[in-house]
């Protein structure tokens, strides 16, 4: 029984930290990304390295928002 409940809620907030992290990354990045879009026009190419090359940056932020998002609506 105990080792049920332990699973569920360990896939569920894997679940949710995961998804929370896409999304929160996705938002930064994008964000990130924008202001140098704007003032130098860069080529597709060019913003699609520039994502490439921000991405680890952000995974590292929003990891810990993440983990605390998905705490909160798992357990709360």
């Amino acid at each position: 029984m105990l080792r049920t409940i332990h699973g569920y809620l360990s896939r569920e907030l894997l679940r949710v930290t995961a998804l929370a992290m896409v999304a929160f990354t996705l938002v930064m990045t994008v964000f990130a990304i924008m202001e140098p879009l704007r003032k130098q026009g860069l080529a597709t190419g060019q913003v699609a390295s520039l994502f490439i090359f921000t991405l680890p940056v952000m995974l590292s932020l929003t990891l810990p928002f993440a983990a605390l998002f998905a705490t909160a609506i798992v357990y709360g």
